[in-house]
């Protein structure tokens, strides 16, 4: 499973990535990736999951990032 989303607040200039892989281990790896679109601040968050963990994170993360004025960026 790879996938990655990508949100972006127009308003306050700011994004939150989130990519789902499979390391070199072959350990399912969730990355959260934040910070602003015109500096280089920002965050990183990385952890080991399994596939349901994987995808009930993507959707509470979208449930999140939409509660919080960001829009899904398609591409």
């Amino acid at each position: 499973m790879n996938t990655s989303r990508l949100w972006i607040n127009k308003e306050k200039r700011r994004y939150y990535k989130v990519m789902v892989y499979r390391d070199l281990l072959d350990d399912l790896v969730l990355m959260r990736n934040w910070g602003s679109l015109d500096t280089a601040r920002g965050g990183i968050k990385t952890e080991i999951v399994d596939h349901q963990q994987a995808m009930d994170l993507l959707v509470e993360i979208g449930r999140q990032r939409v509660k919080r004025n960001y829009e899904a960026v398609e591409g």
